[in-house]
């Protein structure tokens, strides 16, 4: 999957949410988005979730739950 840029700056991080999609065993980050596009676009699509703050990463939390 490749990475789809948006114009949003990084100052805005409070304001975002982060769309992660789940690749076979990995997620990929689908796009950062304002609360109400990002709540949109999980709804259409089921292999997705929604992350607040947008620095956490779904692979690294997975991987410490297995320690």
């Amino acid at each position: 999957m490749k990475y789809k840029p948006i114009a949003i700056t990084p100052h805005d991080g409070f304001d975002l949410l982060a769309v992660w999609e789940k690749d076979g065993r990995k997620w990929y980050l689908l796009q950062l988005a304002r609360p109400q596009s990002a709540i949109a676009l999980a709804q259409e699509n089921p292999h997705t979730r929604l992350v607040f703050p947008t620095s956490i990463d779904p692979n690294r939390l997975s991987k410490q739950s297995r320690q």
